[in-house]
């Protein structure tokens, strides 16, 4: 499961919860899927923010 939440300024601005589609044969290798999630997650964000 990917669990993360998208914070700014203190505050929640984006959150997901959702099955991993792939099977981790390592906890390393689960943290990184959930990192990289994330990191697409956070530069969406930021260009949203920069659209603003």
């Amino acid at each position: 499961v990917i669990r993360l939440v998208i914070r700014l300024n203190g505050g929640a601005v984006d959150w997901k919860s959702k099955k991993q589609t792939t099977i981790a044969m390592h906890a390393t290798q689960s943290e990184y899927m959930t990192v990289s999630e994330a990191a697409m997650e956070a530069v969406w964000i930021r260009k949203l923010v920069g659209d603003l």
